[in-house]
Parts: structure tokens; C-alpha cells; sequence
């Protein structure tokens, strides 16, 4: 077939523009009064690409452990954003904002304050658990395809209806009234400005948070992170902080693949679970996992599934009723 110069030129930009961007996942210690977007746009133009995003918001108040993700690791950002997370939240009791936390207009105050460490303890435990949480108003939550705080910022009334979200753990650190301290390990979707809120509506007296700092999301902890300061002080200092896409995904099952099963799933196409180490059974079968090449760079994302007939050459498998299928192509790296 004959080469057009222009398919050429085409190609061999594109391949320089894969082969420049940075691919991996950064732990970034996020600074009070920063948005999560104002990190985002920091490092876009730290490490010179736009293929940048994050795993779960952090308020402006807030502050702590963002997981950010760089060029083809922005990809598996579905499998980090439901992982669960631990804060830990400053509180004072006896008043209450419109935002729940001190930066918002105060709706109420109480001098029925509990002097009794036990009885913080004691309504603190009463939300582990699964419980039905309403997000505040206040929150970047659609409703109506609109984000909540813009009804709130309109004066709009809306009806915002309750979730179920998991208080795993929960522990009083100090507590010196009206002020307090504690920790939360929660799931996913949970606000712990809601928690403040209903720990107050609890104790009779009203609370808002006033400070709230994330110390792990999943297996990733802040003591790992970096501040974007450092990583601008140096200029090999995101390099050497890259996180590749398997420590990513230290939670999933990783697959070896052949040098056949890796030419498969490159071009998209699903194959039979001989190529791949360990072979997935038919006890994987609906489950995500992450297919690696012979030197341990990820692939693809995949799944296990059911076939209804085995593959060309798998008779006598134990493993035969099941097929690797690709969900998400990584960029090909040298």
C-alpha cells in the first residue's frame, strides 16, 4: 500500500505527543483555601499536558489527600472514586450555618452545650454504620441536571433527597468545648460537613465544622503526598512522585499477559484465559481486573466474562468458560 507523506507526518505528531505526555497518578497534599480545580490547573501546567484530573473533590476549606491523575491514567478514574476515605474534622458546637461549616451564614445558635466527653462519644458512634445522609445545600451535587449550590446561590428552593452512605469508623480525638475533634472513616459520597451537622441536630445544640483535613482515600495516605510547592521546587520531583497505573490499582487482580494475549487486548479484542497469569476462572466472572505486559506495565482494563462456547483451542480447560475482555486500551509506551 502506498504511504501518504501527510498520514505520515500525522502519525509520527501523534506518536510524539503519546510518547511526551506523562501517564500516572500523583498524592497530592492539598492546601487550604485551594479549589480541587485550582490543583488541577497547577499541575496542567507543571507537568505542560491538559489530560489531568482528580478522584474526589476537596472543599476550599478543606485540605489533605487528592489522588490526581495524569494522561492515560485518567482512565481509571471510575475504579478510585468509590473508594472509601478518612478525615479528620474540627467542629464547634452551638451554631449552625447555611453551608455547615464556618465559611457560610450562621441560621442558629445554642448555649445548651454538653460538657460530657461521654456523651459526644456516644452520639458520634450512633452514625456507624449505614445511615441515610441529606448532602448540604451547599455541595456540587446535580439535582435536575443543576449543582445544588446554584439553587443556593438563586435563593431556588429544592427538594434534596437523602442517600445511603457507610460510617465505618469513628473516634473523638479531643474535646474541649464548644470545640472538638474527630475522626471519620466513610464511603464514598459521604459529606462529614452533613455529619458535623447531624451530630449537633443530635446533641440538642447545633454544630459546624470549621476545619477538615483527608488522610486516606483506599490504601493511599497523606503521609505519601506531596504539596505542589515541592513539586515545583524541583524539576524531576513529579517523576520521581509517579505513581505507575498497577501501584494504582493494588486492590484489583493483576493478569500477566502473552505476548498473544497483549496483541489482543491492544487491538481491542477479547481472548480466551490461557494467555494470561494466573488464568482467571469462572470465579473472577464479572469482575474488573488489570492486564500487564511481560515487563509489568499495564495494558488494559478488563473483565471476566461467561461465554456461551469455548474458544478455538481451549477444549479441556479448566478455566474455558470464560473470556478476557478489554474495557479500557492504555497508550502503547516504549
Amino acid at each position: 500500500m502506498e504511504r501518504v507523506p501527510g498520514m505520515m507526518a500525522s502519525c509520527e505528531a501523534s506518536r510524539a505527543s503519546c510518547e511526551a505526555t506523562i501517564d500516572g497518578g500523583l498524592l497530592i497534599d492539598k492546601e487550604p483555601g485551594w479549589t480541587s480545580h485550582d490543583v488541577v490547573a497547577r499541575l496542567r501546567t507543571l507537568a505542560r499536558q491538559r489530560q489531568i484530573g482528580h478522584t474526589g473533590t476537596l472543599d476550599p476549606l478543606a485540605s489533605g489527600l487528592m489522588v490526581c491523575l495524569l494522561g492515560g491514567a485518567t482512565r481509571i478514574a471510575r475504579y478510585l472514586t468509590g473508594l472509601n476515605k478518612v478525615y479528620e474534622c474540627d467542629a464547634q458546637l452551638g451554631v449552625e450555618t447555611d453551608t455547615y461549616d464556618s465559611e457560610g451564614r450562621i441560621t442558629a445558635r445554642s448555649d445548651r452545650i454538653p460538657d460530657s466527653r461521654e456523651a459526644v462519644e456516644a452520639a458520634l458512634r450512633s452514625f456507624v454504620g449505614q445511615i441515610d445522609q441529606t448532602p448540604p445545600i451547599y455541595s456540587a451535587i446535580k439535582i435536575g441536571g443543576k449543582r445544588l449550590y446554584r439553587y443556593a446561590r438563586a435563593n431556588e428552593q429544592v427538594e434534596i433527597p437523602s442517600r445511603r452512605v457507610t460510617i465505618h469508623r469513628i473516634e473523638l480525638l479531643e474535646f474541649a468545648p464548644p470545640s472538638l475533634r474527630f475522626a471519620a472513616a466513610v464511603s464514598a459520597g459521604a459529606y462529614v460537613r452533613s455529619l458535623c451537622h447531624d451530630l449537633g441536630r443530635r446533641l440538642g445544640c447545633g454544630a459546624m465544622m470549621t476545619a477538615l483535613r483527608r488522610t486516606a482515600v483506599g490504601p493511599f495516605l497523606l503521609g505519601d503526598a506531596a504539596k505542589l510547592a515541592e513539586l515545583e521546587a524541583a524539576p524531576d520531583a513529579l517523576e520521581k512522585r509517579l505513581l505507575d497505573i498497577p501501584r494504582l490499582l493494588p486492590f484489583l487482580s493483576h493478569l500477566q499477559a502473552d505476548e498473544e494475549g497483549r496483541l489482543r487486548l491492544a487491538h481491542g479484542a477479547s481472548c480466551p484465559p490461557r494467555h494470561f497469569a494466573p488464568a482467571p476462572g469462572p470465579a473472577s466472572i464479572g469482575r474488573p481486573a488489570l492486564a500487564l505486559d511481560e515487563r509489568g506495565k499495564a495494558i488494559a482494563m478488563v473483565t471476566i466474562e461467561k461465554t456461551g462456547s469455548e474458544p478455538a483451542g481451549a477444549q479441556n480447560e479448566p478455566s474455558a468458560d470464560v473470556v478476557v475482555r478489554p474495557l479500557r486500551v492504555f497508550p502503547v509506551k516504549p
